[in-house]
């Protein structure tokens, strides 16, 4: 009996410990609840491309209040949790945190974050690249679906505001894939 006792408290110390820490991820990671970081966010304008950041750790993402580098918004090392930002694609475990570039400016991009309703300036840095929205869809994608379709398609070309595509069975087809600036895809960016 005494046994069995030693081994109930020894279970019960164990999962306490694991509340705890779940509670200190979560407490970490309120962000991700607070702004519904999805994989794919809404945004309410796609502007001229992505900022794409090369997933490695020890580099500072800095976001900046004023095209001229100054008013720190955020200093955050890339790789930890970071609070009040949900970029338009965000899968950090995988190296995907890709912000949606609204225009070019000197030394830098002027992008937009938490489903487009917040705006920052970021410089450049060897971190990040810029991809405009027909690369990004024919090099990086590796399919995109209609919002709320259940097929996937490769994308073969993008003219304008629709998508050449085939699906699984080669078979050919154009969908629109954003309308005035509104995404109208899902994109899959891992296989």
């Amino acid at each position: 009996m005494k046994i069995f006792s030693l081994l109930f408290l020894i279970i019960c110390s164990c999962t306490n410990i694991k509340r705890e820490q779940i509670k200190q991820l979560s407490k970490k990671n309120t962000f991700l609840v607070q702004l519904n970081c999805n994989y794919q966010s809404n945004t309410v304008d796609i502007g001229i491309g992505l900022l794409l950041w090369d997933g490695i750790c020890n580099t500072n993402l800095k976001l900046f209040g004023k095209p001229d580098f100054s008013n720190i918004i955020l200093s955050s090392n890339f790789c930890e949790p970071i609070d009040r930002i949900c970029p338009l694609f965000y899968k950090q475990d995988y190296g995907i945190f890709h912000f949606v570039v609204l225009k070019k400016i000197k030394n830098g991009y002027l992008i937009s974050y938490n489903s487009g309703n917040k705006q920052a300036y970021v410089p450049n840095n060897e971190h990040q690249e810029f991809v405009d929205w027909n690369s990004f869809l024919t090099k990086n994608a590796t399919g995109v679906r209609q919002k709320n379709g259940t097929e996937i398609y490769e994308v073969i070309s993008v003219n304008g505001n629709f998508l050449k595509v085939k699906d699984e069975n080669k078979k050919e087809k154009v969908i629109r894939w954003n309308d005035s600036g509104k995404l109208l895809i899902e994109v899959t960016l891992l296989i």
